[in-house]
């Protein structure tokens, strides 16, 4: 049996990169819109009164250091994705997702942003269960806790990106035979990317509610524009994915 190293699994990581450019026009598209993210803070208008120690002013400067942040984040994302580590890939996607919900809950509740960001207990801190209730209730449990909680903890749901193969001849060793290298999944590349979109919608949509901005013809022309693209992508999904439909809309009342 050959063993795995390092040589192999950067081999592997090639040739999964090759098979994901073959069905690259999601991947193509979400470097559009990572473009487009890049752009965005560029339009903010900076606020003229001085900063201060409110929770305000706090809230106004993280709001924009997440903006500014996110589109390495789902840069990072791709990278792992397009290689084939999709199970890695996760807790990137749930560091995106956990830091949109604050955006939007915090947008509405920027009096409690500055105890939570302060707080030295977990008792003082807002729970991430209130932020998803307050606006897409049952999704924490459905999916949050259940999949992407559970990939990031090392749950059992991270078995869903496990493969181990059992040896040709029983052995009687015991010993179990790991995969080898990175592996091309069309079910995780398709999981996770379908994950993905909907979140670049929600910092496209709310990015005009966090920020007062300038006049940038262009930079507002290419936002409209990618989030017109990823609501025909929506709908087409719908149309083609009708048990997707629970969680679709579960996801739009939180981007939207």
């Amino acid at each position: 049996m050959t063993r795995m190293n390092v040589e192999y699994l950067v081999q592997s990581e090639e040739e999964v990169r090759q098979a994901t450019h073959a069905s690259w026009d999601a991947g193509a598209a979400l470097l559009g819109y990572i473009d487009t993210l890049l752009l965005l803070p560029y339009a903010i208008q900076t606020a003229e009164e001085k900063n201060d120690d409110s929770s305000e002013s706090m809230f106004r400067f993280w709001v924009f250091d997440r903006y500014v942040q996110a589109p390495y984040s789902f840069r990072a994302l791709l990278i792992l994705w397009e290689r084939g580590y999709y199970a890695e890939a996760t807790p990137v996607l749930r560091h995106i997702l956990e830091t949109f919900i604050q955006i939007r809950y915090f947008l509405d509740h920027r009096d409690r942003f500055q105890k939570h960001v302060l707080a030295t207990t977990q008792r003082e801190r807002v729970p991430f269960y209130d932020m998803f209730e307050e606006f897409s209730p049952g999704y924490y449990h459905k999916h949050y806790g259940r999949w992407l909680s559970g990939v990031s903890h090392a749950g059992l749901a991270a078995l869903v990106f496990s493969e181990f193969i059992p040896p040709a001849e029983p052995s009687g060793t015991g010993t179990q035979v790991p995969k080898s290298g990175c592996e091309f999944s069309e079910k995780n590349f398709s999981w996770l990317m379908n994950q993905t979109l909907p979140l670049v919608y929600g910092y496209l949509n709310y990015f005009p509610m966090c920020f007062k901005t300038v006049p940038d013809a262009d930079i507002e022309t290419r936002r409209t524009a990618a989030m017109k693209q990823l609501e025909e992508w929506e709908s087409g999904y719908r149309k083609a994915h009708p048990r997707a439909e629970e969680w679709l809309n579960l996801m739009d009342k939180i981007v939207r």
